[in-house]
């Protein structure tokens, strides 16, 4: 994985103490903080207002298999305390776009909504329908609807305000609770994916970052975006090389199979 990534992991039943503590232990260098939105060069163990008497753990910028090996660490680390996750909980990807041109942005979103059906198929209900991570392609009524709007847009803050807008903030608002959140631009130059149900299952987590890392780099390469192949999961799949990663997802898929959000 060429492209730099960072992480936040939601959880609970665990004292954020007591995570930090681990962390330090094991040799991962970690602070214990209150709520905040700056990036660290260590790892930062967080309050997290949206997940009741629960904590966050918040990545440096990792880069490569050695961010991912990391990654793991933390997670088992996470896991071995006892720490657990609910349904408020979720799994924060951030992937670094301060490189991307306008052209590159619009190739991605519209990589998503061509695909957002197939990131659906492969989480739970509560995460297909969520306050926190809310949906794109039902803003359109149409995929031709959707790649036009995208299309159009002259600037990275206008493709925000066609993929981001939220009524419930009001009208022209847009927030960061979407399934794939531009917002983080502007803060930290990066691409979010919200969508990730909560865990620390370390080969989630990975396979996760290998997946939407692999997402960007696809749609990035890409000369142009067809609407050809919508939904389809196996032509979702092939953003990613690894065949271990294709088989976890298509076991996801197959979990998920009639789940109704």
């Amino acid at each position: 994985m060429a492209r730099k990534f960072g992480v936040e992991i939601e959880a609970v039943n665990c004292d954020r103490r007591i995570i930090g503590a681990a962390l330090n232990h094991a040799g991962i260098s970690a602070t214990v903080e209150g709520y905040n939105h700056q990036t660290r060069n260590h790892w930062k163990v967080v309050t997290d207002a949206s997940v009741a008497n629960g904590f966050e753990v918040v990545s440096p910028i990792l880069e490569g298999d050695v961010g991912l090996d990391d990654l793991v660490a933390v997670a088992k680390v996470i896991e071995q305390c006892g720490a657990t996750v609910n349904k408020s909980c979720g799994l924060h990807v951030h992937v670094d776009a301060r490189d991307l041109t306008l052209p590159q942005m619009k190739r991605i979103c519209k990589m998503w909504v061509k695909y957002e059906g197939c990131f659906d198929s492969i989480q739970p209900a509560s995460r297909r329908n969520n306050h926190y991570c809310d949906g794109i392609a039902k803003k359109f009524v149409s995929f031709e609807q959707a790649f036009k709007s995208i299309e159009k847009c002259e600037t990275v803050r206008e493709l925000r305000q066609v993929m981001n807008s939220d009524g419930r903030f009001g009208n022209g608002y847009t927030s960061r609770y979407h399934k794939l959140n531009l917002e983080s631009l502007v803060r930290h130059g990066t691409i979010e994916f919200r969508q990730h149900a909560g865990t620390v299952d370390a080969t989630k987590i990975a396979n996760w970052v290998k997946l939407v890392t692999s997402f960007v780099e696809c749609a990035v390469s890409a000369k142009s975006i067809k609407i050809t192949g919508t939904g389809n999961l196996e032509s979702f799949l092939k953003v990613v090389t690894e065949p271990a990663v294709k088989k976890f997802y298509r076991e996801r898929a197959k979990k998920f199979e009639g789940v109704v959000a």
